[in-house]
């Protein structure tokens, strides 16, 4: 029996790229569904689609099929408890009624993540290693999972700090790192099972916490061209210095300085800007000083490097975590000199005389006699 294909003018196809971030599933349906939202016009309740997910040269691919409800049910109907296949494509399976997951491509996803955490630009196969990768523990899943986009990722590590009485004083987010120099608190303290050199200034810890971050490159259109004047004009307006900026066709840069009081309010300036007109937070540098912040922001007018929640707009709302810690000031007891104190002297004698005036004789201590007049 020949295959049933759907045919070409009845439905739509699509292929995506699909960051690590969506690895588990229920993040790819939601990513699957907002893509077709973006490419598909008469994408709604009215459609129906058939998504398979792939891993093709070591990335992460969605192959989405698309088609009318009604035009599937016709098909039901005209063909019942027939297999569909696509024309042009009549090796792809479509709308099954009952589909198994496969395992092969379960376990292909934890192993790229698996390498992206390690560093590894390569996944590595044995002869037996699609049997093998069946047999992965299921605490190696629980930590592959642990890759978060960069808003849960501050979210997780400055909520820590904030309850343990700890301070950053530095962050940097880049790409698919980030950075934090925190003190006052431990390692174990921030991420179970870290391990951290931690260096010791009056008892108080000190360390560099490296965290990989989930790097997502939504491709989106927008990006106003007066971003940057816009964002120029808000940032002066809330006593915030700016040192330079680096535009470009697609992204721009601006390092700023700022008090310790409107570090929350130069974050949210940013991060409500580049959503008004459309740029997407790329990377942030966040130096702590005695006299206030030095920042670095990116953004970007194509890609989004984030899901959902502003990293911007989390950081402003933990700006406490990153102010220096000041010591009660002692209270030293005063010292003064000995010439400022005055001589001691005592009193040895007075003589009046007869116009009524009194002379008093007093001893010093280098014991010189010396007389004052009474007044």
């Amino acid at each position: 029996m020949k295959k049933l294909l759907v045919r070409r003018v009845d439905y739509d196809f699509y292929t995506m790229r699909l960051p690590l971030s969506v690895i588990r599933r229920r993040k790819r349906v939601v990513f699957v569904h907002r893509e077709l939202e973006k490419r598909h016009p008469q994408f709604s309740e009215k459609c129906c689609a058939d998504t398979k997910f792939t891993l093709r040269q070591g990335k992460l691919l969605a192959e989405v099929a698309v088609m009318d409800t009604l035009r599937l049910a016709e098909y039901r109907k005209a063909f019942p408890n027939r297999h569909l296949f696509l024309e042009g494509k009549p090796e792809r399976a479509v709308f099954a009624r009952h589909r198994e997951v496969r395992k092969v491509i379960a376990m292909a996803l934890v192993a790229l993540t698996f390498s992206i955490v390690l560093g590894s630009r390569h996944i590595l196969f044995q002869k037996n290693g699609l049997a093998k990768a069946e047999q992965v523990e299921t605490t190696d899943t629980v930590a592959a999972t642990m890759l978060l986009p960069p808003e849960s990722l501050f979210l997780s590590v400055l909520s820590a700090v904030g309850k343990k009485g700890g301070r950053v004083s530095s962050l940097v987010w880049q790409g698919g790192n980030c950075t934090f120099l925190i003190s006052g608190c431990h390692p174990e303290d921030i991420v179970p099972q870290s391990v951290c050199a931690v260096s010791y200034a009056n008892n108080e810890p000190r360390f560099e916490l490296k965290l990989p971050v989930a790097y997502t490159n939504a491709l989106l259109s927008g990006g106003e061209n007066h971003f940057l004047p816009h964002l120029r004009k808000e940032l002066l307006q809330n006593g915030v210095v700016i040192l330079r900026e680096e535009p470009g066709k697609r992204d721009v840069s601006l390092q700023l300085f700022c008090s310790q009081q409107n570090l929350a309010a130069a974050l949210k300036v940013c991060a409500e800007e580049a959503e008004v007109n459309h740029w997407h937070e790329r990377a942030l540098r966040l130096q702590s000083g005695e006299n206030g912040y030095d920042i670095k922001v990116s953004f970007s007018a194509g890609s989004r490097f984030y899901e959902s929640q502003s990293p911007f707009q989390l950081v402003a709302a933990y700006a406490s975590v990153f102010e220096p810690k000041h010591l009660p000031e002692k209270i030293l007891p005063r010292v003064v000199s000995a010439d400022a104190l005055p001589a001691r002297k005592d009193k040895v004698g007075e003589i009046k005389r007869l116009n009524g005036d009194v002379f008093v004789y007093y001893r010093q201590q280098d014991g010189r006699i010396v007389c004052e007049k009474a007044r």
